[in-house]
């Protein structure tokens, strides 16, 4: 009974000692929620209906491959950021 009682006690201590350190060792980061703004294919689709000329929608084409790839590299460029940081923590300094 004694055994089995210090086996869970053992077990426990092990389980919040793990939850602490995932937990503290976490980077946490606030992020502001991004505008919502019209698609390009929402703005193609609206100069359709109003039934603008050809030149237009193939701007807005280009304009909405420009837009994608500037996405892409934002991203890119983001995640290399992350990638290169360094995280330090508490019981590092």
């Amino acid at each position: 009974m004694r055994k089995r009682m210090m086996t869970g006690l053992i077990a426990l201590a092990f389980v919040c000692s793990c939850l602490l350190l995932m937990t503290s060792c976490a980077k946490k980061q606030v992020q502001a929620p991004e505008v919502v703004q019209p698609t390009p294919a929402e703005e193609i689709e609206k100069a359709r209906e109003v039934g603008a000329e050809a030149p237009d929608v193939d701007r807005a084409k280009e304009r909405a491959e420009r837009e994608a790839r500037l996405k892409e590299l934002e991203r890119a460029r983001r995640l290399a950021d992350f990638e290169s940081q360094h995280i330090y923590f508490d019981f590092d300094k």
